[in-house]
């Protein structure tokens, strides 16, 4: 398994190679132009770019041993800890919704709102074996507690008791049945795999 301090020792050889081959290049008093512009250095003089590789060279070899020190911490190979997303509801867009407890199509409220009304619209409903239930589409914006950056997720509804009564619902519900055989294979035959996973990031803490 290639981690993250071997890349880094590779990216660092190559630099060092490259690094002093300009060096040997230019000290025999070839041209330097194409050595420049590799490395990014804007030298008046042949000295300047001497000194100044000569400079890149000691600071990649110090970084390099101590990349070389995390590589041979675990028998050769860093073991990485994965970083954990989650992501917090904030939002949901009302597209449409069979409910009159949801006034306006293409209405924004906050999740805790949306929660709220969503329950009463399922109440209002009562029994889904007895009186069915409100179809109703959301879009639901989450910010990526990682980056920082909203993301969303639609879905429909079905709300009413014994069906759905909100979005936190919903997704528990699909994360349940997709721990059982059934379900897994279900949602792998309809491509519903990466949504669930999806579901399983959401922190439920607002």
């Amino acid at each position: 398994m290639a981690t993250n301090a071997i890349i880094r020792k590779n990216e660092l050889s190559s630099l060092l190679e490259v690094a002093q081959h300009a060096l040997n290049e230019v000290s025999k008093g070839k041209p330097m132009k194409q050595f420049k512009a590799v490395l990014g250095i804007v030298c008046r003089l042949r000295t300047d770019f001497i000194a100044a590789v000569s400079q890149i060279i000691e600071k990649i070899k110090t970084e390099l041993t101590d990349v070389m020190h995390d590589v041979n911490a675990v028998n050769g190979e860093v073991v990485t800890p994965e970083v954990k997303v989650t992501r917090s509801p904030v939002s949901v867009l009302v597209h449409w919704s069979e409910s009159s407890v949801f006034k306006d199509e293409e209405q924004v409220y906050t999740f805790a709102d949306f929660e709220r009304l969503a329950k009463d619209a399922a109440i209002c409903n009562g029994n889904v074996i007895d009186n069915g239930y409100s179809k109703t589409k959301v879009t639901v914006a989450l910010v990526n507690d990682i980056t920082g950056c909203t993301e969303s997720y639609g879905c429909r509804l079905d709300l009413a008791l014994g069906d759905v009564v909100g979005f936190r619902d919903h997704a528990q519900q699909m994360i349940r049945y997709h721990e059982t055989a059934e379900g897994a294979a279900y949602h792998k035959a309809i491509g519903l795999v990466s949504h669930v996973e999806f579901l399983k990031t959401i922190n439920w803490g607002v």
